[in-house]
């Protein structure tokens, strides 16, 4: 059974949920929210880190996160195309001995597969999906490891309307192995390193349902998978002083795989790379306030193929992008049991193009605001946004066109 939020609007329900929640003051980190409110994720230590930075998960022991995703009161988890681009999620951390001898282990699971992306550079929105993890310290050294599947299927009419009678169906998947290292370098200092393997797989079958009734066999079927798809990176933690730290980041994506194809046989695909480098800067003067400052340059290529029956794939159109861009952001507690956050991002983007008909260069501005409530065990944090959040990497960096609306994402965690 299928929940529309365009319709019920699902959202605020979670959250007359989630506000139900009561109890004594204590300080705490949190989330998606956290993260959004911020700008991003790569220059700060938070637990959602854990499902990009894997390496990070034994430092978040015993807790569990309820996600409402990100929302737009108008629309709910849609665009404002229809598209479902979010939804719900619950994760648990779970150390089954204090000395930490079985190590860590966490489960994700996630409405919308786009939510959790580690980075890529074209957009999958698979249904739910799955995450599993495990880490363990050995010394200095804590590894992880996990494991991601999302898929989505469905079916409509390739004409809509009452007396359409050839209808496409659809099923693909999108798996990933990944591994993590949180090195602890020295007292002031410690490396992340993270990466994962991509499989994609698409079915596209087409039916004539008038025929099929008649008894005949009339139905086209194409599947196609790939294995070419990786993503590697990297970043620091180093303290320059007792109030900051210098934190560098490096990233490298390889997409080499099969996209959704409209019908069977056509078999489209991409081919690119995508290159970051970053740093940041966090200014922590006490326990109650956080300042961050982060600069990071993209570079990215990507191929679009067309491969038709019976024939070669071909460069259908090549894009290339490059981006600077520079985030600040920060945390401040107003009262003991609440905190104010807040963001922005500013982010030029060049585009070519050999069509001759490619995208036009724009600057975008974001601005991102959020809240924190903590009551005893509890974490609620909210977010606002003025563009729809986006994974670190994917397409065209953190930017994504033709979509502006305010945004809402709410968090809530417990520890225990």
């Amino acid at each position: 059974m299928s929940w529309n939020p365009r319709s019920c609007r699902s959202p605020l329900a979670g959250l007359v949920l989630i506000l139900a929640v009561a109890a004594a003051p204590r300080p705490g980190l949190a989330t998606t929210a956290r993260l959004t409110s911020l700008g991003g994720g790569d220059f700060i230590e938070d637990d959602h880190n854990v499902q990009r930075w894997y390496g990070s998960l034994g430092d978040y022991p015993n807790l569990v996160v309820l996600e409402a995703g990100h929302f737009t009161l108008p629309e709910g988890w849609h665009d404002a195309g229809g598209d479902r681009v979010s939804g719900p999620g619950i994760g648990l951390h779970l150390t089954p001995d204090e000395a930490g001898s079985w190590g860590t282990a966490a489960l994700f699971v996630n409405g919308q597969g786009d939510a959790v992306d580690p980075g890529g550079l074209a957009r999958d929105r698979m249904g739910t999906t799955w995450t599993a993890m495990w880490s363990r310290r050995f010394g200095r050294l804590q590894p992880a490891l996990m494991y991601r599947h999302g898929a989505d299927s469905g079916e409509d009419a390739v004409v809509p309307g009452a007396s359409a009678t050839a209808h496409r169906s659809w099923d693909r998947a999108r798996t990933e192995w990944g591994g993590g290292l949180r090195w602890d370098i020295s007292d002031g200092a410690y490396l992340d390193l993270a990466g994962e393997l991509r499989r994609h797989r698409e079915q596209v079958t087409l039916t004539d349902t008038t025929m099929a009734a008649a008894g005949a066999d009339d139905s086209i079927d194409s599947s196609n998978s790939s294995h070419g798809s990786y993503g590697l990176r990297a970043r620091a933690f180093v303290r320059l002083s007792p109030t900051t730290a210098l934190v560098p980041t490096l990233e490298f994506v390889r997409d080499d795989r099969v996209l959704p194809a409209p019908l069977p046989l056509q078999d489209p695909s991409l081919d690119g790379h995508l290159f970051k480098v970053g740093a940041g800067l966090n200014w922590y003067p006490d326990a109650d306030h956080l300042l961050v400052v982060g600069l990071d340059y993209v570079t990215a290529d990507v191929d679009h193929l067309a491969a038709p029956p019976d024939g070669p794939a071909t460069v259908d159109e090549t894009r290339t992008w490059d981006s600077l861009a520079w985030t600040l952001g920060f945390e401040s507690r107003f009262q003991y049991w609440l905190t104010f956050r807040g963001s922005v991002r500013y982010e030029p983007v060049r585009f070519g193009n050999d069509t001759g008909t490619g995208e036009a260069d724009f600057a975008a501005f974001r601005v991102n605001l959020g809240a924190a409530i903590q009551v005893a065990d509890y974490d609620l944090d909210l977010a606002v946004t003025d563009q729809e959040p986006r994974s670190v990497a994917g397409y065209y960096g953190h930017s994504l066109l033709g979509n502006p609306a305010t945004w809402l994402t709410i968090s809530l965690r417990r520890t225990f």
